[in-house]
């Protein structure tokens, strides 16, 4: 049996499918939001879909799909200061969004035709017109975006970007809103952010030594072109009282789900393996519009 199918459309639809699959990672996984990254990789998931047509099924199938989502979730999100992990979550989130989206058209279009005419004359097409696409791909949408508010709700966690800019250096990484980081400058009260200390080498210049931020550092031991940016924090825990070297950057932006801001901060470097969501960084609440 022969089937016709029109590129342009096959592309559009897949195009648009992908879009709003990104859309829903971003949202799911507090991602930014980057209209122009989102559009190439979604022209690369319609691309490879007309594509596919012509390619062969099986496991090597199956091996280029998953290599097209992953290089999609790269063009899409992909940010220096990442982990390793970072992209099979990203991966595997955009899959479970293309699962869900195309499960939720499925179930509503199977319903849809079960109605009285003019759904039913579509039993005799193979073709989905345009105006029962639509408000199908509408309400999937709509029934997405409010399951992964939901769940995000019941996850109770708050995660964010961050970009921290020291000249022409920078970092940027997923960061979690931490209300139990009540570090602060005991001069003059400005919070201290808690980066990774994986995060050093690519913020810091070349010539400074890494080890000025580790617990064995000592004031003296600061270079004079980091004095005027380097602040001693007190730092108490269960067991013992030590001291944090924090650094004033040129520039913190804090980029939340609607919004993004400058803060007046400090940067301290810690081990933060246990934080959750992959994040590498520590934000007290008070800095989060």
């Amino acid at each position: 049996m022969e089937q016709t199918v029109y590129g342009d459309l096959f592309f559009l639809i897949n195009f648009s499918m992908d879009f709003l699959c990104l859309f829903l990672v971003a949202k799911l996984l507090s991602r930014p939001l980057s209209p122009f990254r989102f559009t190439l990789a979604s022209a690369l998931g319609g691309v490879y879909s007309v594509a596919a047509l012509f390619l062969p099924d099986g496991p090597m199938g199956m091996l280029l799909d998953l290599l097209c989502g992953i290089a999609i979730c790269l063009i899409a999100f992909a940010a220096r200061g990442d982990s390793w992990r970072t992209l099979p979550i990203l991966t595997a989130a955009y899959f479970l969004s293309s699962i869900l989206l195309g499960g939720m058209m499925t179930a509503i279009f199977s319903l849809l035709n079960r109605l009285s005419p003019p759904l039913a004359d579509l039993e005799e097409s193979a073709d989905i017109p345009l105006w029962v696409l639509i408000p199908v791909g509408v309400l999937s949408v709509l029934a997405a975006l409010f399951g992964g508010r939901f769940l995000r709700r019941r996850a109770q966690i708050r995660t964010l970007r961050l970009e921290v800019w020291l000249g022409r250096r920078h970092v940027t990484c997923l960061a979690f809103c931490d209300s139990g980081n009540l570090l602060s400058d005991p001069l003059d009260g400005r919070r201290v952010l808690l980066l990774d200390k994986s995060l050093l080498p690519l913020l810091l210049p070349a010539n400074i030594d890494a080890h000025l931020f580790r617990e064995e550092a000592h004031p003296d031991d600061i270079p004079p072109s980091l004095r005027s940016r380097i602040r001693v924090i007190p730092l108490q825990s269960a067991n013992a009282e030590s001291i944090l070297l924090a650094l004033k950057p040129d520039t913190i932006l804090i980029k939340s789900e609607k919004e993004a801001h400058k803060v007046d901060a400090l940067v301290g470097f810690a081990e933060l393996g246990g934080a959750p969501h992959d994040c590498k960084a520590l934000v007290p609440p008070e800095l989060v519009v």
